[in-house]
């Protein structure tokens, strides 16, 4: 078998792609226990959906879509001692992130100035939850890969931070279609 096929350890650091399973895990029971109080309160849901920004979410998408190359890139090239293009995908996945956190915040407070908040329905306790709880491990990728930038160059290290970042970008790409969409 081709060793890049196989390879001969799990990418990142010892660990960590059991807590990324087990952090999917959770947030597929969060879109799930949503999915049911769907199926309960579906007139609830689908009226609560429609004062969603769903063009600012594909925005969003597109942002960490594009944030999950860069920071490729940046995995890639530190493999690869490439410093500069090291140095040029974490700070796009940087900016990238910044930017996706710009977009969400702006996406709250225009839902709390008309008065939707957490506490209006139970469609959007579980939007501010599974949102939220996403925006914090966006705000913890940031900072790792401020962290992979500015503080360490080993491999490893990158790896496992390029691994939570396409996690996070994994989750968003989950949690849209099921919240905005459907």
């Amino acid at each position: 078998m081709s060793s890049t096929l196989y390879p001969a350890r799990t990418p990142g650091a010892d660990g960590l792609l059991v807590f990324v399973m087990l952090d999917m895990l959770f947030f597929g029971l969060m879109l799930t226990a949503f999915c049911v109080g769907r199926v309960g309160q579906a007139e609830l849901y689908a009226v609560s959906r429609q004062s969603l920004d769903v063009d600012l979410g594909m925005v969003n998408t597109m942002i960490l879509l594009a944030s999950s190359w860069a920071v490729a890139v940046a995995v890639r090239a530190t493999a690869l001692g490439r410093t500069r293009l090291r140095t040029l995908g974490l700070l796009l996945g940087i900016a990238l992130g910044l930017a996706f956190l710009a977009v969400k915040s702006h996406e709250y407070r225009s839902k709390i100035n008309v008065g939707i908040t957490p506490l209006t329905s139970e469609f959007f306790t579980w939007y501010y939850a599974i949102t939220g709880l996403h925006m914090l491990h966006v705000v913890a990728g940031v900072v790792a890969l401020v962290v992979a930038w500015r503080v360490t160059a080993a491999p490893r290290t990158t790896e496992s931070i390029g691994l939570f970042w396409h996690m996070v970008d994994l989750l968003w790409v989950m949690l849209f279609p099921i919240v905005y969409l459907l």
